[in-house]
Parts: structure tokens; C-alpha cells; sequence
């Protein structure tokens, strides 16, 4: 539970459920919480229209303002729905279509295949720099523990059993 609701509500009764007599000026006397977590409804993407303000200096050159990265183009997801996609498409291994689908529904509004398939290659692109960290990483250090659970015993790299072997 939280200390701090977003929304507070109290359920009164006007009348005594024994007698019928008016509640308004009695006594308060316990109160007990319970608490729902919900999304909204419905749950509606929010739209943040941002504007590249062209000026004109006294000197005649116009210089126009630049878009955060999140505006990547005329229209477009922002860093939380992209996270959400993501998170459909690798944490829980959805195909492309149902990823689409799942957050066509969610948003109400369509949501194209091209766009949740692009951002693999997109998420892939983020971790170049920390996969050559962790390389270099794991190629200076002196103790490399290594999981080789995928290795059958009595098979080479290739999952070949020898000649003899068999």
C-alpha cells in the first residue's frame, strides 16, 4: 500500500444500518483502506507537438531550432512505447505481428509491423558500445568463468560424434 494516493474516496452511509437514524453529524469512529492499483481507461498515448521555431536575425540569416531525438519524424513513437515494443518483442519473445497487435490495442491506434521490426536493429545498435566494453572486459581479466552447458559430452564444436563414438 501507499502512503500517497493518487485519489482518495470515502464511503459513507447517511443512515444507521440498525436504527435508520442520520449519520451526517456522527462521530467518526475507524476507517479502513484498501487500496486499487489500476491503469487508466482508456489508456491513451499522450501527444507533445514540438515546433522548430525558425528567427530571422537583422543580418537577414534565418536559423531554425532542433528537434530532441524522440521527434524523429512528422509523427512518431516516443522512447516509452519504443521500450514497451521492445520489451514485448525480447523479454517476452513475442512475434513482430502479436507485438504490433498487443500494442495496437493498448494504445488505440494502429501500430505498423515496419515500425516494431525496425527496432531490434535499433536496440542492437544502443549496445555496440557496452558489448565492446564487455569484450574488452572479459579479454583482460584474469578468471573467466564460462557456462558450457550447450557442450554434449562425446561431441566436437560442430555437435559431431566422433568416428568409434557412436
Amino acid at each position: 500500500m501507499r502512503l500517497d494516493p493518487d485519489e482518495s474516496f470515502d464511503h459513507l452511509l447517511t443512515h444507521c444500518e440498525s436504527c435508520g437514524d442520520d449519520l451526517s453529524d456522527a462521530q467518526t469512529d475507524g476507517v479502513e483502506c484498501r487500496q486499487v492499483f489500476d491503469t487508466p481507461e482508456p489508456v491513451l498515448p499522450r501527444c507533445t507537438d514540438h515546433r522548430a521555431v525558425t528567427k530571422r536575425c537583422s543580418c537577414g540569416a534565418r536559423t531554425k531550432g532542433t528537434f530532441p531525438a524522440e521527434a524523429r519524424g512528422p509523427a512518431s513513437y516516443g522512447p516509452n512505447v519504443r521500450a514497451a515494443v521492445l520489451y514485448l518483442l525480447m523479454g517476452q519473445h513475442l512475434p513482430v505481428e502479436c507485438a504490433a497487435q498487443a500494442m495496437a490495442s493498448l494504445l488505440g491506434c494502429p501500430v505498423f509491423t515496419g515500425f516494431v521490426a525496425s527496432l531490434a536493429a535499433e536496440a542492437d545498435d544502443g549496445l555496440v558500445e557496452f558489448l565492446d566494453e564487455l569484450k574488452a572486459r572479459l579479454i583482460s581479466s584474469s578468471l573467466l568463468h564460462v557456462d558450457e552447458t550447450a557442450s554434449r559430452p562425446g561431441r566436437d564444436q560442430e555437435g559431431v560424434v566422433p568416428r568409434g563414438d557412436e
